[in-house]
């Protein structure tokens, strides 16, 4: 075989190697929109750990599913759709500082089980450690430094926020290297009771001590959650990204100072306040199980607009490679 044959068939040979990989990197992150999850069971919080009860009403029934599908979804994965009241694996008890992350098999789905959510990231809850100062509606706190939990003022009482990070994949957990980025939150309602009740009823000194966390103190809340994907060219669909359409008018009154007065309209609900849809929250809030809270969307992985750029690049230069030996050759 001569240098000219030999060279051509190198660079072919690369040339499909490198799309292969690269068509292969901009298919795998197929993952991309909303998931929003209810349960007719529980959420169960310590100090150190978050774990969810048995969902008697999710398809089929728990255990193992503890949560389920619900409206609202609109997420989009080969073999997909999700049906409605689906049951869902969520991992748990999560004892904080010791499970290892990441969790490969965060969320697990009862009919598609090669769709699957890991977790690499939790939290975090809020620097502000004293709760009394989180007596208005929207006002945050944690129980100690460090928790991963944010204790939210809501109009009836306390909403808290466990916010998760990691990947999703539709093709099992071999996917997950090169799957969609998600960002999510439970949210866990407790009625009539405000963050500093809360946190006493965790640490009674206002300060959390070693018997505190060995007390085996728990709170249970009912919980829904919503986990937003992403991938290579998407804005996850749950993102809010309409921004208010109303402007404050200025209305100059007839008096002898002419002062105008600002008449503001549609005003937005803030963290912690009581909501039906996310349109009603502030900009980069969510609204999640009736209330507004703060559901950061992942950033997006390099488009499959810049992998096929490059790729077209790549071809140009192995074909020109090509003219070179054949003009050896010659």
């Amino acid at each position: 075989m001569n240098t000219a044959r030999r060279g051509r068939i190198v660079i072919v040979r690369f040339v499909v190697c490198l799309a292969a990989a690269s068509f292969g990197m901009a298919a795998s992150a197929t993952v991309v929109g909303d998931l929003k999850t209810g349960s007719a069971g529980t959420m169960i919080l310590t100090l150190g750990s978050i774990s969810f009860g048995s969902d008697p009403s999710s398809a089929p029934p728990g255990p193992p599913w503890n949560a389920e599908v619900a409206n609202g979804t609109a997420l989009t994965f080969t073999g997909g759709p999700l049906a409605i009241t689906e049951g869902i694996s969520v991992f748990g008890p999560l004892t904080f500082g010791t499970t290892p992350l990441p969790v490969n098999t965060y969320l697990q789905f009862a009919a598609h089980p090669n769709l699957v959510y890991s977790l690499t990231a939790f939290g975090p809850g809020s620097p502000n450690t004293n709760c009394a100062t989180a007596a208005t509606v929207g006002a945050s706190c944690s129980i100690f430094a460090g928790s991963p939990f944010l204790l939210t003022k809501s109009a009836d009482g306390t909403a808290i926020t466990f916010t998760v990070f990691g990947k999703a994949s539709d093709t099992g957990v071999a996917g997950l290297a090169l799957g969609s980025n998600y960002e999510g939150a439970f949210v866990g309602p407790v009625a009539n009771q405000s963050p500093v009740q809360i946190q006493l009823f965790f640490c009674p000194s206002g300060t959390c001590m070693a018997a505190d966390f060995s007390s085996g103190k728990s709170l249970t809340s009912s919980q829904a959650a919503d986990f937003v994907a992403s991938g290579p060219t998407d804005t996850p669909t749950g993102t809010p990204t309409s921004t208010p359409t109303d402007t404050p008018t200025v209305t100059p009154t007839e008096t002898p100072t002419t002062t105008p007065t600002v008449t503001p309209t549609n005003t937005r609900v803030p963290q912690g306040g009581a909501c039906t849809d996310t349109a009603q929250c502030v900009t980069g809030l969510r609204c999640v199980n009736g209330v507004c809270v703060a559901v950061n969307a992942p950033t997006p992985p390099v488009s499959r607009l810049g992998l096929l750029i490059g790729l077209g690049a790549l071809i140009t230069i192995a074909a020109a490679s090509l003219r070179r030996f054949a003009g050896r050759a010659d």
